[in-house]
């Protein structure tokens, strides 16, 4: 028998064996926190016909209070239930050709280039690109911090291949690069400031080759930022190492190496932007949690909410936040940029928030509020009215631009288009989501703080 398993009918045991209103009480609330933290699985006619049982052997214990806490753990089954069946959905994995658009570095352009390789992953750093094509990894551009792998400090033009295991997972923080193996390792390479890469004997000097990263957890999933990385593991907890403002955690120390946080929940997705400050997870009951920087309401709640200051005095929540104006939906995927965070609902619909100086947020910046720097921003998640027609699949945030890929492949992009990016030539930006004709069967995409990369379908 699993843990959960384990856990399940320990639960309904427990609400069997009850002798008085009070343990009733607490036994159905155990059950439904394990399923809103632990994603245990419970059957709806299984707990219907225990408590039916209960009721009738104990009738006199058998109050209002507890019929209504059995009707808040029968909403949490029939929500986590739909979630689950949701998920089931498979994502495309055809080949994919790489479409390049906007500025990547030393005022680079990059327009419709296609590399010849098939990449089924990118991600897009501050000056940096990593590719991952059949378990190989490529890396190109700017390589100050040693973040290309490639026992250098050269930058590289191409996709250039370098030595480590075969991976499944790649993130490009804003000078770091990190990888998965396909056993579930962690290496990282590149600046090593605050911890950052979690590598044992590194720290304050330059990582120029991909080194292990010290872990003893099975990795699925990273993401890196600009001081801090998060990990989702096998068993779907979450690990975040680096600076001590951005890590989760009440600390007034750097975290060195990857730490469980959040140890009695568990999660399904992890997001943490280009260079970003923040980050936004997703458990695996479907609640969305925020923390880090949020002086652009960039976590969707009031800037003054859980509020301490960062090492820049600015706004920062440093424990994980529940995002109320989220719970009741159904998160299909998330993503954090730069200064704003996103997430798309099964129902195709996208909700976004933080810094809008360039109409990332999709809103007029005009009509937002302003910081004390007189920055437009939207500080609670908020309906993306103008792709209210399309069935969205996915949301990604770059620097000050925006995207979003509809079920059959449709690529709309917002925001800053001040190097192309937006894959048009008229400068400036948009608040309006513009579809790219030119582009139809698009799989992903990556943005970069001024760059597009799209990956579509041979």
């Amino acid at each position: 028998m699993d843990q959960n398993e384990s856990i399940k009918n320990m639960c309904i045991i427990d609400i069997i064996n009850s002798s008085n209103e009070s343990e009733l009480i607490i036994s159905i609330n155990n059950a439904t926190k394990q399923l809103i933290s632990k994603g245990i699985v419970f059957s709806k006619s299984e707990i219907i016909k225990c408590c039916r049982e209960k009721k009738a052997s104990s009738s006199n214990i058998w109050t209002k209070q507890v019929a209504r806490n059995l009707g808040a753990l029968l909403k949490q089954i029939k929500r986590y239930k739909k979630l689950c069946e949701l998920r089931e959905t498979n994502i495309n994995s055809s080949e994919s050709e790489l479409c390049c658009f906007g500025t990547f570095y030393d005022n680079i352009k990059y327009q419709n280039t296609n590399f010849k390789i098939s990449f089924s992953q990118i991600s897009c750093g501050g000056s940096h690109l990593i590719g991952l094509s059949g378990g190989n990894i490529y890396t190109w551009g700017k390589n100050i911090f040693g973040q290309l792998g490639n026992n250098s400090l050269n930058k590289e033009l191409i996709p250039t291949i370098i030595n480590i295991p075969s991976c499944k997972y790649i993130s490009a923080g804003f000078s770091t690069s990190s990888f998965i193996t396909t056993d579930g390792k962690i290496y990282s390479c590149g600046a090593t400031e605050n911890g950052r890469l979690g590598i044992e004997g590194v720290l304050g000097k330059t990582c120029m080759i991909p080194t292990k990263v010290k872990h003893d957890f099975i990795a699925t999933k990273i993401c890196s930022g600009s001081t801090n990385q998060i990990a989702l593991s096998d068993e779907h907890h979450i690990y975040t190492w680096g600076s001590k403002y951005y890590c989760g955690m009440d600390t007034d120390v750097d975290i060195l190496y990857p730490t469980k946080i959040l140890e009695d929940t568990k999660f399904n997705n992890i997001s943490l932007g280009i260079g970003g400050y923040h980050m936004m997870v997703e458990s695996l009951a479907g609640y969305v949690y925020t923390w880090g920087h949020n002086e652009m309401g960039q976590l969707g709640f009031a800037i003054g909410k859980g509020t301490s200051q960062n090492e820049f005095n600015e706004p920062c929540c440093q424990l994980p936040t529940l995002v109320e104006s989220a719970k009741d939906l159904y998160i299909k995927s998330i993503s954090t940029g730069w200064g704003n965070s996103a997430f798309v609902s099964y129902d195709g619909k996208v909700y976004i928030c933080g810094r809008n100086i360039r109409g990332q947020v999709g809103v007029d910046p005009s009509i937002c509020k302003m910081s004390k720097l007189t920055f437009a921003y939207v500080e609670k998640f908020t309906c993306l009215t103008s792709l209210s027609h399309e069935n969205i699949e996915k949301v990604v945030c770059g620097g000050e631009h925006c995207a979003a890929i509809t079920k059959d492949g449709k690529l709309y992009l917002w925001g800053d288009n001040s190097y192309n990016q937006l894959c048009t030539e008229t400068l400036g930006y948009t608040y309006t989501p513009k579809m790219v004709n030119d582009l139809t069967k698009v799989l992903d995409i990556c943005l970069g703080t001024s760059s597009t990369f799209i990956q579509k379908k041979k």
